[in-house]
């Protein structure tokens, strides 16, 4: 007697065709509507420029507020905090060394002379050619100290005595501070005593046509 081979369920082959559908189809709807990596790449680029562009930005920034700086002119100075600003005072100040007096002007800095340091204010002065060193600088007060051989205004047309060649000799100074020879004496500078050589080498200044008489007869007496 022949045994009754046993059948494979029905059912279970059944679910196994549905099951295998039901992921065949998952796979396929998922390809079919989520986004591809080829659409996601327009934003990713995006934004990358957009970083780069806010990375250059940045780096002008920073370049700006370096230390350095160059001004219309061509001149580079340096620039730093300790430097001068709007509310530095700025003091002129002229020394006239024939009459020994001095005169001091003050002012507001410039725009171009905003944030320099001492030794950037150095080279803008040379740039510009202006007479004037340093003689004290911080962020308060900026003195600048130039010295004329000449004599300051209130000493205008006064008379100057002094040697020259072994002898006394008379300037006067005109409005603009300029010396023109008056006269070159015959008073020999060793007949005097050493006090009043020195004094003549040095210079004296007379106001009148008067007192430079009066003092030549002192010294040829």
């Amino acid at each position: 007697m022949f045994r009754k081979r046993k059948r494979f369920p029905f059912k279970i082959v059944l679910g196994i065709i549905l099951f295998s559908f039901a992921i065949i189809s998952f796979i396929i709807g998922y390809n079919t509507y989520s986004p591809s990596q080829r659409e996601e790449i327009p934003y990713t680029h995006k934004d990358n420029v957009e970083i780069e562009e806010n990375q250059v930005r940045k780096q002008h920034l920073e370049e700006d507020e370096e230390d350095m700086y160059t001004q219309d002119h061509g001149a580079e100075v340096t620039y730093q905090e300790e430097g001068i600003r709007d509310s530095t005072v700025i003091k002129y100040k002229t020394l006239y060394t024939i009459c020994e007096s001095s005169i001091e002007e003050i002012d507001t800095p410039s725009n171009d002379m905003i944030g320099l340091t001492k030794d950037g204010l150095k080279e803008y002065l040379r740039f510009n050619s202006l007479l004037f060193d340093i003689e004290n600088f911080s962020t308060e007060e900026v003195i600048l100290l130039q010295n004329k051989t000449t004599v300051c205004p209130e000493h205008y047309n006064y008379y100057w005595l002094t040697e020259e060649d072994g002898h006394i000799v008379i300037y006067q100074f005109n409005e603009r501070g300029q010396k023109i020879l008056i006269e070159r004496t015959s008073i020999s500078m060793a007949m005097l005593p050493i006090v009043d050589q020195q004094k003549l080498k040095k210079g004296i200044l007379r106001r009148t046509k008067d007192d430079v008489n009066r003092l030549l007869e002192d010294y040829s007496s």
